[in-house]
């Protein structure tokens, strides 16, 4: 199998996620979600042709948008939301993983006009401001993340991942403010 099966082959694996019925809603699309930035990374490596990726980004606008899936993207947002609150302690890293999971959703796969629902677009933009508001409420006091520790794929418009003010926190000062927020500091 070659590079491109290997991408369209991803690609279908992906759908079938979508498609298939599951109780665990929240978890589903976390696995499509995680799926997406390395699905991303390689076509634009392999600069797949456009014919390909346009069915996909329809087929997987269209099944992303379908009650079950929506409930599951939904949730997703929640738990982001749910680390970006916990932002002043350990969360502030997971969130921004999430977050960037959001926006490859968005910037790279959805194509919002295949939705199932005329309110979906709408709904989503209002959940990623909340948690973008988040990030920007707890970045005074959130840990920083080490320049090293962001992954190398994230472009600089990801600026949540830089956004902490305190960047020059030494390991020390970090463990004594997880203790200190831990212990009822704030």
């Amino acid at each position: 199998m070659n590079e491109d099966d290997a991408i369209k082959n991803n690609m279908e694996k992906i759908i079938h996620t979508l498609e298939k019925e599951s109780f665990d809603k929240g978890d589903k699309l976390e696995r499509v979600l995680d799926a997406l930035i390395p699905l991303s990374r390689e076509i634009k490596k392999r600069d797949i042709e456009d014919k390909i990726t346009e069915d996909f980004r329809r087929r997987f606008s269209r099944l992303a948008s379908e009650d079950s899936n929506r409930i599951g993207l939904y949730l997703y947002l929640a738990r982001c939301s749910n680390y970006a609150e916990l932002g002043r302690l350990n969360g502030f890293r997971v969130a921004c993983e999430m977050r960037s999971a959001f926006e490859v959703f968005t910037d790279e796969f959805m194509v919002w006009s295949e939705s199932q629902r005329e309110d979906f677009h709408g709904l989503y933009i209002e959940e990623i401001e909340d948690i973008d508001e988040t990030l920007k409420d707890v970045s005074d006091e959130a840990i920083p993340i080490r320049e090293k520790d962001i992954p190398a794929w994230v472009p600089e418009s990801h600026w949540w991942w830089r956004s902490p003010a305190q960047q020059d926190m030494s390991e020390e000062e970090i463990r004594q403010h997880l203790e200190y927020v831990h212990w009822g500091g704030f």
